[in-house]
């Protein structure tokens, strides 16, 4: 995924795939969270 990001970072394509990730977290429950990044939030 970085080599893509090197690949078009003259372009705005990283700015929207890494505003669009961050919204994804942002929107995410605990649960998804937890189980998708291996950790555990008390």
């Amino acid at each position: 995924m970085g080599i893509l990001y090197l690949c078009f970072c003259w372009t705005a394509i990283p700015v929207m795939l890494g505003l669009i990730e961050g919204i994804l977290y942002l929107c995410s429950n605990d649960e998804n969270f937890q189980l998708k990044n291996h950790v555990r939030i008390e």
